[in-house]
């Protein structure tokens, strides 16, 4: 790898007395170190956020901005920076203050010259190991990206995500692949990233100039600072806005697979040696996705098989029709070369199996004809469960009706392939050609792979019916269940026998009236048929009392939502039906039990059912009192309109046509 000399560390030395800057700034270059001295703070913070440095060495106190803001200045610019602060004015305090912000070590004036070598020495070693843990990061991170760019065989895809991989790695500005032609003589743009490089994209380059040219004939790596300068790599057109860039080979089997370049216009230090060994095992790793991808769209054949069968799976997925499955299935035999295909299934109600779908034949007899287990290649392919072909259906054609039906369409060849899911046969797919012209390995693989789709599509729709009428069922028995509870739940207490029934049916209309989604309209319901049972935990002593309640029978009384929310939270179907038996004794206003919510803090079935189980109670004959006309139950509502009730569902429920109201 070509790289410029690195100095021993770049020093940055900062006092506001002009001897200490000059007479350290004297030692530290006679020892190898690269340092830079000033004596305003200013510029001190200008050095820091425009250049690297890996030790500042600064004084505690000065006039404009004393070493602890400037050490923490310098850490903002660069985590890594090793700082060492000197003054004279030492305390155990400022030592503190120092080594809070970051400080390495901390100095005392006067001191000797002497002194300050080996803590540079220590401050050097620690500057190293923190940037090999940053380069160890680095490393790692780039393994972490290689499943991203390993799992894709799409050829330009791999390109760019290796490019913006190696952006991101290095905090380039822009980052380019080239790729070698045929006949390699030239390298081409097949990727690029950066503000107005995408022209750049399909512009060939001669492989004996550039630097990319030299990366490709020589396999090494090449790290420059500044404009590339050098004789050797003779640039088409030199770029003077670079800053730093690197350029590495991307190899794999001993051959070249393309050329990764990261530059940068804005960066203002280089790029660091981990950056750079990373960048050389991303550019392996992209070599290798690269080479995978070449050799898949060498494999198109391969490919449109897998993407086939892709598509079909998508379908079996996402379709519950098994009718559309079964079409995009036979699309994908017909690109083979065949002339016609047909899936048949068993039909229980006759014992054959008959046509479901078909693609490519003509005659239409041929879809409506069914084979029994035996007869011709479909009926020996669904006994022995294995592939049958046929080259003359003619000579099957006194057996089979449907052999007879295909030689009359004029098919010469035919093969039966049986569809088995779960050991058992669901049904045959028939393909057959105009021409006796048998398919080679790869159609016939692809065509039994099919087949496996073409079954377990079959068994998926089998069982989603099944699925289906069980939930059906199921739904039919939990809805009679409770329709049962409620009835049960009115026997016992007699004064409201029916009301159940009454209250749902009453609800229901008005949650359709004030907009509700039907899918809530199920939970409504439940809500509304178990409102009450709760009461299953009141005595029947106070539940059946015929006077009024004493206050200590209306605390039990007043229980029964809370026995209904502990009820009915644990089931989860109807969890979501807990609103109404639980909160439809809450008043708009607040007064309600068994928590007092007020207003919209009241859920609104609760709110709905409310007014339908006071209107019910208004209008039913009780032993204790006669029911109250329509007229006397509409104005009781109106009375109550945001006092019990939520005023805008009064106002929908008294526009409703309540004669027909239950």
């Amino acid at each position: 790898m070509q790289m410029t000399q690195a100095p021993s560390g770049r020093v940055l030395i900062v006092d506001d007395e002009p001897e200490i800057v000059s007479l350290l700034t004297q030692l530290l270059d006679g020892q190898g170190y690269e340092a830079v001295g000033t004596t305003r703070a200013s510029e001190a913070l200008t050095l820091l956020r425009d250049s690297e440095f890996d030790i500042l060495l600064t004084d505690l106190m000065m006039p404009q901005v004393d070493g602890i803001a400037l050490l923490r200045a310098g850490l903002e610019a660069d985590p890594n920076l090793v700082g060492i602060v000197v003054t004279g004015q030492g305390s155990v305090e400022t030592a503190v203050d120092a080594m809070k912000v970051g400080a390495f070590d901390y100095l005392l004036k006067p001191f000797r010259l002497t002194e300050i070598l080996p803590i540079l020495a220590r401050a050097m070693a620690v500057r190293r190991l923190r940037v090999e843990n940053i380069q160890l990061r680095e490393t790692v991170a780039i393994f972490e990206m290689s499943p991203a760019i390993s799992r894709t065989l799409d050829f330009q895809q791999v390109l760019d995500e290796v490019v913006e991989a190696a952006i991101r790695q290095c905090e380039a500005d822009e980052g380019s692949i080239l790729l070698p032609s045929r006949d390699g003589e030239t390298l081409e743009v097949a990727a690029v990233r950066g503000a107005g490089r995408s022209t750049m994209v399909g512009s060939r380059h001669p492989l004996d100039r550039g630097i990319a040219g030299f990366v490709a004939r020589s396999r090494e790596a090449v790290a420059l600072v500044g404009p590339c300068a050098d004789p050797r790599f003779a640039p088409e057109n030199p770029r003077t806005d670079i800053r730093y860039s690197v350029s590495t080979p991307m190899v794999v089997g001993g051959r070249l697979t393309g050329v990764l370049n990261v530059a940068t216009t804005r960066q203002r230090r280089p790029f660091t040696p981990g950056q750079i060994k990373a960048l050389g095992v991303l550019a392996d790793i992209g070599a290798a996705a690269l080479e995978n991808a070449r050799l898949h769209r060498q494999t198109s054949m391969r490919l449109s098989q897998l993407q086939a069968l892709r598509t079909i799976d998508i379908a079996i997925s996402s379709s519950l029709d098994l009718h559309v499955t079964l079409d995009v299935l036979l699309d994908r035999v017909l690109t083979l070369g065949i002339d016609g295909a047909t899936v048949l299934l068993f039909d229980a109600g006759t014992q054959k199996y008959s046509p479901a779908a078909s693609r490519g034949i003509a005659a239409r007899q041929v879809g409506r004809t069914p084979i029994q287990p035996g007869e011709g290649p479909c009926g020996v392919a669904v006994l022995e469960r294995r592939p049958v072909t046929s080259r003359d259906p003619a000579a099957d054609a006194a057996r089979c009706p449907r052999c007879k039906v295909l030689s009359q369409a004029g098919y010469q060849w035919c093969l039966a392939l049986p569809l088995i899911a779960k050991g058992q046969v669901k049904g045959v797919l028939e393909v057959v050609r105009l021409a006796d012209a048998d398919l080679d390995i790869d159609q016939r693989e692809f065509l039994e792979a099919l087949a496996g789709q073409a079954a377990i599509a079959v068994d998926n729709a089998a069982l989603f019916t099944d699925l289906a009428r069980s939930n059906q069922e199921l739904t039919l028995a939990y809805e009679s269940t409770l329709e049962g509870w409620s009835r049960a739940l009115d026997l016992r207490d007699r004064e409201t026998e029916g009301h159940s029934q009454r209250v749902t049916a009453t609800t229901l209309r008005l949650a359709e009236a004030m907009g509700i989604r039907p899918a809530e309209l199920v939970h409504i319901r439940r809500g509304a048929l178990l409102h009450d049972i709760g009461k299953l935990g009141i005595p029947d002593a106070i539940l059946h009392k015929t006077g009024p309640l004493t206050e200590e029978e209306w605390v039990i009384m007043r229980k029964h939502p809370e026995y209904a929310r502990d009820m009915l939270q644990p089931i989860p179907f109807l969890r979501p039906a807990v609103d109404i038996p639980y909160c439809h004794h809450e008043n708009w206003d607040g007064t309600g039990y068994p928590r007092g919510l007020k207003g919209e803090d009241i859920p609104t079935a609760a709110r709905l059912f409310a007014l339908a189980d006071v209107w019910d109670a208004l209008r039913v004959d009780r032993p204790y009192r006669s029911g109250r006309p329509d007229a006397e139950a509409r104005e009781s509502i109106r009375s109550n309109r945001g006092v019990r009730f939520d005023p805008a569902i009064v106002d929908v429920f008294l526009s409703m046509d309540l004669d027909e109201a239950p």
